[in-house]
């Protein structure tokens, strides 16, 4: 019997003698489909090759997944480490990706990004920056029209405690006399604490006067409660074999 083209195919077939070898033939870079469908033919398995491409390709898949949560889990863990154990963290997430609403009026076409720790109702240290140079569009003059959001990317991951609050800053290059660059407000009436500084001085706020926030969404993976660290890796390796399956 000749299976068909269904990835759960493979996994069905497989001997408990057999599959133990199988997965790790895949878990190695240098296997292509091709080589595992000789693998399984050569040990009598009567099974099509787009069959073992549709299986090995969710199992690729399936290991990303576990590879992220466990780099996660560690940063997690190491970051907890440092802060005097997991107890430090009711909640956190890891953030990468930042897309915020952004124009152009002139100067440079450089935008700073930082995310800052709270120091006292204003931003303080740097926890995590990065540049972003040719993004953004010229502001439009119509309001109902609107460019793609301008994407700014932190090298590594960087974990936000829950419930602490950080800043987000936006800074033209100042290397220039004139440079101007417009973050757009939001329209949900979401208003909070702004802080505003000129050429790098000291960080100044309005408490009296709370201002729309500016739009931006913030791409995060939240990370396992202190008690699920250790465990994690292996509930996630359990779950990506049962989808393999």
């Amino acid at each position: 019997m000749v299976w068909g083209k269904g990835r759960l195919k493979v996994d069905v077939m497989l001997s408990d003698a057999d599959r133990a070898a199988y997965d790790a033939l895949l878990s190695s870079p240098r296997t292509t489909g091709t080589s595992a469908w000789a693998w399984l033919t050569s040990r009598g398995y009567r099974v099509g090759l787009t069959a073992v491409l549709n299986h090995k390709r969710q199992f690729d898949r399936d290991n990303e997944q576990l590879r992220r949560a466990t780099r996660a889990a560690t940063a997690y863990a190491s970051a907890a480490e440092s802060l005097g154990g997991p107890e430090a963290f009711s909640s956190a997430a890891l953030t990468r990706i930042n897309e915020l609403a952004m124009g152009h009026l002139f100067g440079p076409n450089v935008l700073f990004v930082r995310l800052h720790a709270d120091d006292n109702n204003k931003p303080g240290a740097v926890i995590a920056q990065t540049v972003v140079v040719d993004q953004m569009q010229p502001l439009p003059s119509d309001p109902k029209v609107n460019h793609p959001p301008v994407v700014a990317t932190f090298p590594g991951a960087t974990l936000l405690e829950g419930g602490t609050n950080y800043w987000l800053s936006l800074d033209v290059d100042t290397s220039v006399t004139d440079a101007w660059l417009a973050w757009n407000y939001n329209i949900t009436n979401d208003r909070a604490l702004r802080a505003d500084r000129t050429d790098g001085g000291p960080w100044v706020t309005y408490p009296q006067f709370p201002e729309p926030r500016g739009t931006m969404r913030i791409n995060a993976t939240p990370v396992p409660e202190p008690t699920g660290v250790v465990l994690f890796a292996a509930v996630g390796m359990a779950l990506a074999r049962r989808r393999s399956r």
